[in-house]
């Protein structure tokens, strides 16, 4: 993480932030998880064409708050992920939050 600051794509940043997230996610992480796909969909809404990485990121947050017992925003998360696939047309992608 600390070789983040010479990498100067910020889309390889954020990328890379998404990714740690869904590892914190995996190993029960779950606030770590949301730090770092919280960080990722900053980058990932603010710039067109990345609206299914935006999606997958809500996904993530989605779950961890599910493994929190915050299960209202939660499904907050998940709507949003499953209304921006429907939009992007991502049927795998909404298989996955369904």
């Amino acid at each position: 993480e600390k070789l983040l600051i010479a990498v100067p794509d910020e889309a390889e940043k954020a990328e890379f932030n998404y990714r740690v997230s869904l590892f914190h996610y995996y190993v029960s992480q779950p606030l770590l998880a949301i730090h770092y796909a919280t960080k990722a969909q900053e980058f990932f809404s603010k710039n067109k064409g990345y609206e299914v990485k935006t999606g997958a990121c809500k996904n993530t947050l989605g779950m961890s708050c599910i493994t929190l017992g915050q299960f209202e925003l939660a499904e907050e998360y998940l709507i949003s992920a499953l209304d921006t696939f429907t939009k992007a047309d991502e049927h795998a992608s909404i298989l996955k939050v369904r």
